[in-house]
């Protein structure tokens, strides 16, 4: 056999090369080929009715958030099936119309059993919107769409809908007008249905709409159906992204400004939360539930309520107390008392807070979810529950004690879950009188005062009432055992109060006992003060009055000056018992002590000024205040005293023509004279207290020296003083002006205040004036009688400061200090060295008698000390 050469071995093997190319080339072409073929006869296998008994549970749902349950049987186990909805009924399924792909007997699939499926989806998941119906179709997958995305559909090869193995028909039942229908630029919150007007903006609308986002190369989302009907496209917001813009076109990628399709996605602020951590199942059981929006604010909406260990009847009784709540079918499933939750209203504001109930929920801590019914909105609320037992009341004293007419405060203690009761006051077989009161702790509180009139008890009067205007107060029951008989007697009136509503419980097993005891009343009698108008009118309360006491400005006296019908303030001490019930039936709910006693002068108790007998001038009538015409300025009840303010300024004569004047002399008197209170007709059972008063006239003078003048140093803090009988605490200005030849001129001036002894002083610097300057000093406001009230003054040589005082000096224990004179640092200190007066102290000391040195050493001086030492040199010189 002849061997080839080396060039025919290598032509050989380019060849065979070449044919192996060839040969790889043909397989590829072939191959693809056969997978032709092979992908477009597994098609028609794929669409050959192997899904059957198609069905959707509900049928029918409210809303588009429920969820639907979907079930089916497939040809064999294990198979995929797609289910899909043609959104934009254009005969296609595109990749965004498919709604899931479930494998049998796969871990979506709820149902194990073979050749069966089913499977849950919410249909606004995938753009479906309440008031359309939509055809849901199913087909087997039997590898047409082995290489497609997670949705089981081939974007790049749509299926044709006709092609469903099966299909059925779900409705979302509802208005559009529960939506969201917006204008151009609107805002839509995520999770509503976002509802476009296409009939009525746009100028061409037609099916093929599709929903874009919009940005400077706006890229589509998805198509979206247009109902011809009623002309309206809906978009659901389910999967489109917070705080982006998207538009609706059917006219590519452009947003048309014209047809306003443009919105934009936000999320609903929402907040939900009770005002209070805990509130109790009994008693007190109210909580403020607070709903919060600050971006949805002008219109109502809904949300769902849940809470779990809560049925629904009871989130009604809890949330229905204040909001509108329903029970309705929340999750669709067509059983509303399921315990799904309920739905609440939410007013338009924005910020909504009204009351819950949680009585009688049992305690603990619950979770109440919030869910915002077109929104994605949704929060959370937590509560702790207390239990709280059936509680009880009791008076807060063993024994109330009050004059006959006067008002009784009783005092109720409420714990725990107790609000109200029953008051039993007295009992109509021991004394008499039986009143039977019912009572309510309005503010919770856990406290009741119940006011007891007893100058009405018995009557039909106003006879109980609450201190406090939130609690409620009123006799129940027969009321009281009589109501046509004279003022209680006095003696001790049982009380008894528990939580129970009848009378007779409360009588026979009552939570508490006590007693109300009245007293006999009396009218005891007057003090009179007087003080200034300044002072009084600062009086708020019997508290300033107390202080007005202490610090003498409001004194007790027999006199008021007076000048030109001006003068002080008098200020009458009337004391007298049981008038508390009377005063409260001459006042108003808003009436002033001042006001109510003001109305009871004349009705039960009256004041008349009158002059005194030995004051009257012979052959004329004692002159009479009118008291009607009585300025009372302030009236404060301290106990069983009313202190009475009345302006001297008001006091006139009823004949007008006869004025007061100094020396008049008038008793002051009240007189009680209600015939209730008095329990007689008889004016002479009448109570009389009474006190005098005299009318002075204003005056005042300055403290002067021998020569009726006032005498001040050329110095600083030069007193300049005088007295007045006008009231303590009257404020008058004291002026200092120069007189005659003195230059350079001055006035200087200060405001001085009269004391309890009736005096006034204040200092002035005369540093800056020469001796025998002279000047005028003025007293001003006081209203006196001889005005101005002044005198002369002069200045004298100021009195030199004695520089011969040396106590420090002269204490002789400080020079006998050892210590202080051996330290060497003390004596080189320059300063202290060159103080003179130091020096002449230390001499005066050591010219006392006490047989001590300056060096401290008794009888060894600095001099001797000196000669010892030059003796003792000189021997020592003699001796070397």
């Amino acid at each position: 056999m002849q061997v080839p050469t080396a060039d025919q071995q290598r032509n050989m093997t380019d060849t065979t090369n070449k044919l192996r190319a060839v040969f790889l080339t043909a397989l590829m072409i072939g191959s693809v080929f056969a997978a032709g073929i092979a992908f477009t006869g597994t098609a028609a296998a794929g669409n050959s009715n192997d899904v059957s008994g198609l069905a959707v549970n509900p049928s029918t749902v409210d809303n588009g958030t429920a969820t639907v349950t979907v079930t089916g049987s497939t040809s064999s186990s294990g198979k995929d099936v797609v289910f899909a909805y043609d959104a934009d009924n254009d005969g296609t399924i595109q990749a965004d119309e498919v709604i899931d792909t479930v494998q049998d007997n796969g871990a979506d699939d709820l149902d194990d059993s073979d050749n069966a499926f089913e499977f849950t989806f919410t249909p606004s998941d995938h753009g479906m919107t309440v008031g359309n119906s939509y055809t849901v179709g199913a087909w087997e997958e039997d590898g047409t769409y082995s290489g497609s995305d997670s949705n089981g559909a081939n974007e790049a090869t749509p299926f044709s809908a006709s092609n469903f193995d099966d299909t059925t028909s779900l409705t979302i039942s509802g208005s559009a007008s529960d939506d969201s229908s917006y204008n151009s630029g609107s805002i839509v919150f995520q999770g509503e249905t976002a509802v476009y007007d296409a009939g009525a903006r746009d100028t061409n609308p037609a099916n093929n709409y599709s929903l874009y986002e919009s940005g400077d190369t706006p890229s589509p989302v998805r198509s979206v159906k247009y109902n011809p009907s009623t002309g309206l496209i809906k978009v659901s917001t389910s999967g489109l992204e917070v705080g982006t813009t998207y538009f609706l076109s059917n006219d590519g990628a452009v947003a048309s400004e014209s047809n306003g399709s443009t919105f934009t996605i936000r999320e609903q602020n929402f907040d939900a939360d009770f005002a209070e951590d805990s509130v109790d199942n009994a008693g007190e059981t109210t909580v403020d539930l607070e709903l919060t929006s600050d971006n949805r604010q002008t219109e109502p909406y809904n949300t769902t309520v849940t809470s779990e260990n809560l049925d629904d009847s009871e989130l009604v009784e809890i949330l229905s107390e204040s909001y509108t709540v329903s029970d309705v079918d929340v999750d669709d499933d067509g059983d509303i008392s399921d315990g799904d939750g309920v739905e609440l209203k939410v007013d338009a504001g924005g910020d909504i807070s009204m009351p819950t109930n949680f009585s009688d929920i049992d305690a603990g801590n619950y979770t109440f979810t919030f869910d915002v019914t077109d929104t994605s909105a949704e929060d959370t609320a937590n509560i702790t529950v207390n239990e709280v037992g059936e509680g009880s009341v009791t008076f807060d004293a063993n024994t109330y004690i009050e004059q006959q007419g006067d008002v009784f405060n009783i005092t109720l203690d409420l714990s725990e879950a107790a609000q109200s009761g029953t008051l039993v006051i007295g009992d109509e077989e021991t004394i008499g009188y039986e009143a039977n009161v019912s009572f309510t702790d309005g503010n919770d509180d856990g406290q009741v005062s119940v006011l007891f009139n007893s100058y009405n008890a018995g009557t039909n009067g106003n006879v109980v009432s609450p201190a406090n205007d939130e609690d409620t107060v009123s006799l129940t029951g027969n009321g009281q055992s009589a109501t046509d008989i004279s003022i209680l007697e006095s003696g001790d009136y049982d009380l008894a109060v528990s939580t129970d509503s009848e009378v007779n419980n409360t009588a026979d097993s009552p939570n508490d006992v006590s007693v109300a005891v009245i007293e006999p009343r009396e009218t005891i009698g007057v003090n009179l003060w007087t003080a200034s108008d300044t002072t009084v009118s600062n009086f708020e309360d019997v508290d300033d009055i107390t202080a007005a006491v202490n610090n003498n400005t409001l004194t007790e006296s027999d006199k008021v000056a007076m000048y030109d019908s001006k003068g002080d303030t008098v200020v009458h001490a009337f004391e007298a018992s049981g008038l508390t019930g009377l005063l409260n039936n001459e006042s108003d709910s808003d009436d002033t002590t001042t006001e109510a006693f003001g109305k009871l002068l004349g009705d039960g108790v009256n004041l008349t000024i009158n002059q005194t007998e030995g004051s009257t001038v012979a052959n004329r009538e004692p002159k009479i205040i009118n008291t009607s015409e009585l300025s009372i300025d302030a009236v404060f009840q301290s106990g069983d005293t009313y202190y009475v303010a009345t302006d001297s300024d008001s006091f006139e004569t009823e004949s007008g023509s006869r004025s007061i004047a100094p020396e008049d002399v008038y008793n002051v008197t009240f007189t009680v004279d209600d015939s209730r209170l008095l329990d007689s007709e008889d004016s002479e059972d009448y109570q009389h207290v009474s006190d005098e008063i005299e009318i002075v006239e204003r005056d005042a003078s300055f403290d002067l020296n021998d020569d009726d003048e006032i005498s001040v140093e050329a110095a600083s803090n030069q007193t300049i003083s005088g007295t007045t009988n006008i009231a303590p605490g009257s404020e008058l200005t004291l002026r200092v002006r120069s007189s005659g030849d003195t230059s350079p001129r001055f006035v200087m001036s200060e405001t001085v205040t009269v004391t309890a002894d009736g005096t006034f002083m204040t200092d002035f610097d005369f540093s800056e004036r020469s001796m025998n300057d002279t000047f005028t000093a003025t007293l001003q406001g006081g209203n006196f009688a001889d005005s101005p009230v002044s005198a002369d003054g002069t200045v004298v040589e100021a009195t030199m400061t004695s520089t011969t005082e040396a106590p420090s000096t002269t204490e002789a224990p400080s020079t006998t200090e050892a210590p202080s004179t051996t330290e060497a640092p003390s004596t080189t200190e320059a300063p202290s060295t060159t103080e003179a007066p130091s020096t002449t102290e230390a001499s005066e000391e050591t010219t006392e008698g006490s047989g001590s040195s300056g060096s401290g050493i008794p009888g060894f001086g600095m001099g001797i000390a000196l000669v010892a030492v030059l003796g003792a040199a000189l021997l020592a010189l003699r001796q070397n």
